[in-house]
Parts: C-alpha cells; sequence; structure tokens
C-alpha cells in the first residue's frame, strides 16, 4: 500500500487530495439555479451545500475498541556472499482499546476542534524473528507477544451540510496522528538454527521492541439522517463513517535483544525513516442512536494501516562498535469493532 516519495504519481496524488479538501467550503458556498420562474424571471437560487448549524457546541466521549492486528519490520544487512536481511513480524495480536475524546464545534459550523487519547493492551500475539541468507532462513526464533499500546490523535475541521432530505453532514478535516506500540517478547523457541530445521525451546527471553508513529491525517467525516426527526431535535438514528489518509509519516523504532551478549545495552538498536506519500489510511462505519437528547450510543467497525520505507538501522555494539544499515521499512494494521458513548452539550 505503501508508495516512496520518489514514485512520480505521489506529487499528483497528494495535490489532488489537497485540492479535493480544500475546495469543499468553496463548493459548498456555490448555488444552484432552480429553474426559471412564471414570469421567465430566474427563479430564487437554492444553497446545495450550507454551513451546518451546529446546536451542540461540546461533546466528550468514551468508548472500547476490540481489535486483532499485527506489525512488522525489515532491515537489509551485507554479507560475505552478498546480502542478508532480518525480519521480525508479530502477528494474531488481540487488542482492547479504551478512549475518551472532546470535541469542540463553532456554533455555525465554521470550524471542530477533536482531540482524543487512547491507551490499551494486545495479548496473546504469536512472533518470529528470522535471518536469512539468501531466501532460506538461517535463524529463525518464534515467541509470544504482548504489546502495550497509546494514541493522540488531533483533528481540525469545518463542518458543511446538504440540507435537503435524506441530511446529509460532511466535515473535511487535517489532522495529527501520533501512535506508539511497546512490545515484549518472551517464552522463545528455535524454529531454524545455522540453516537446520529444529525445534527446541530456550529460556530467559524478555526482549523489548517500539514502534512509534507520527503521521499527517488529511480526511473527511460524513454522517446522513436514518429517518426523520422528531420536532426540531436532532434525528434519532444515523449512519456515519470517516476516511482518512496518511500523506507524511515519521517512524523511530527501539529495540532491547536481551540474549545476544553483543547487544544486551539499551538501545540495541535503532530504526528510522521519514516518506511521503500514500503510506496507509484509516476508516470506519457506524450506526449512532440518541437514547436521550443529550446521550448517544454509537457502534461500529474500523481499521487503521500506516507504513514506511527506506531508513536507517543503527546497531549498538557492546564493544562500543556503532554499524549503521539499511532499514527497508515497517507496518502495523489493526481492525476490529467499538462501542462509543457520547454526551452533547
Amino acid at each position: 500500500m505503501s508508495r516512496k516519495a520518489s514514485d512520480p504519481t505521489t506529487p499528483w496524488l497528494l495535490s489532488f487530495m489537497l485540492g479535493m479538501l480544500f475546495a469543499t467550503p468553496v463548493f459548498g458556498l456555490q448555488t444552484l439555479e432552480a429553474g426559471a420562474g412564471p414570469d421567465g424571471s430566474a427563479a430564487e437560487k437554492k444553497p446545495v451545500v450550507v454551513w451546518a448549524a451546529v446546536s451542540e457546541p461540546l461533546g466528550v466521549e468514551a468508548g472500547w475498541f476490540l481489535s486483532r492486528g499485527r506489525n512488522s519490520w525489515e532491515i537489509f544487512f551485507p554479507i560475505d556472499q552478498g546480502q542478508g536481511r532480518s525480519v521480525l513480524c508479530y502477528r494474531d495480536l488481540k487488542g482492547s482499546t479504551g478512549w475518551g475524546s472532546l470535541k469542540i464545534h463553532h456554533p455555525r459550523g465554521w470550524f471542530f476542534l477533536h482531540l482524543q487519547w487512547a491507551q490499551g493492551r494486545d495479548r496473546g500475539g504469536k512472533g518470529t524473528d528470522t535471518d536469512y541468507l539468501g531466501e532460506r532462513p538461517y535463524h529463525q526464533a518464534s515467541f509470544e507477544v504482548t504489546e502495550d499500546t497509546s494514541s493522540l490523535t488531533f483533528d481540525f475541521g469545518s463542518v458543511l451540510a446538504l440540507p435537503a432530505y435524506p441530511r446529509w453532514t460532511i466535515k473535511p478535516f487535517l489532522g495529527w496522528q501520533r501512535l506508539r506500540e511497546e512490545a515484549r517478547m518472551t517464552h522463545g523457541r528455535w524454529e531454524y538454527l545455522y540453516g537446520e530445521k529444529c525445534d527446541d525451546g530456550f529460556s530467559g527471553l524478555d526482549s523489548r521492541y517500539t514502534f512509534e508513529w507520527q503521521a499527517l491525517r488529511l480526511g473527511l467525516q460524513g454522517e446522513i439522517q436514518l429517518g426523520r426527526s422528531p420536532g426540531e431535535g436532532p434525528p434519532p438514528l444515523r449512519l456515519k463513517s470517516h476516511l482518512a489518509f496518511f500523506p507524511y509519516v515519521r517512524y523511530r523504532g527501539r529495540g532491547v535483544w536481551n540474549l545476544r551478549g553483543d547487544l544486551q545495552q539499551d538501545p540495541s538498536f535503532l530504526h528510522k525513516a521519514e516518506n511521503t506519500g500514500f503510506l496507509g489510511g484509516e476508516g470506519g462505519l457506524a450506526l449512532s442512536h440518541r437514547l436521550f437528547s443529550f446521550l448517544e450510543l454509537e457502534a461500529g467497525g474500523r481499521l487503521s494501516y500506516l507504513s514506511v520505507e527506506s531508513g536507517l538501522d543503527r546497531t549498538y555494539f557492546a564493544d562500543g562498535t556503532i554499524v549503521d544499515v539499511s532499514f527497508k521499512g515497517a507496518q502495523t494494521f489493526r481492525a476490529g469493532l467499538y462501542l462509543k458513548l457520547s454526551g452533547r452539550f
């Protein structure tokens, strides 16, 4: 899914996305002719898209996300026969994450500010750490994985509406996201040793690796009412969605490998990468129901994907030697279901 900055389609894609985002408010100010009146004069112009009138300037949310995910990284290193590679992969990470958020809207919908903080834990994951010399594994260890995750998201945008029934609300936004995944590896077994397949357990494994992502967010939130509003109040049932792309990602990784005598110091190695292009995205779809005038229940699904390529691996050895090799890239993916309560004031 990712593209490096050198990809010739990247400038075009980024320009198109930015143009669509910032053209939306301009389009919202345009009007369409409703046709000619009986006397031949032009009928009154009616707005197609208007600034949404927001009656609830403050929102407070609390939610729970049940997910399944995976993440990985890969490096290249020189060997006598040419080039080797090392691949770390975590899979089947089953997580639960709680989050809280604060939403502030301008009363006329001119802008909104959304801050969200989340923290969770992934359990039951499996992982492999594999060194390849050519195409065949030379060393491969498998292990159990747990992860502590945290994230902070900031979005700033505007609120537009299509006033005709069924009423649509559209929120273009620009934002920033920081995601941290701290993994712990335990209960190791050898799958390959010196190029030979085996199945031998080993004790004392307690290695760590931290994925840290920062990403620019560019996207749209949208909702449509399902059924008419009672009186002047909000519609009781709505379908909501959001889609964001990540045109810029900054990545940092940090590892501590406790069983290698030459890599037991902290850190054992660092990873760095910084890319522009199509580097992943986030999307979701949900139904929301107004339990009371001030309280809303929302349930749905969401997924996210982040990636980087072409960075630096810097390894710190116990004798003081520092070696730089090529960091090929890293990825992280999460998908699952969530439940959220929102208070509107």
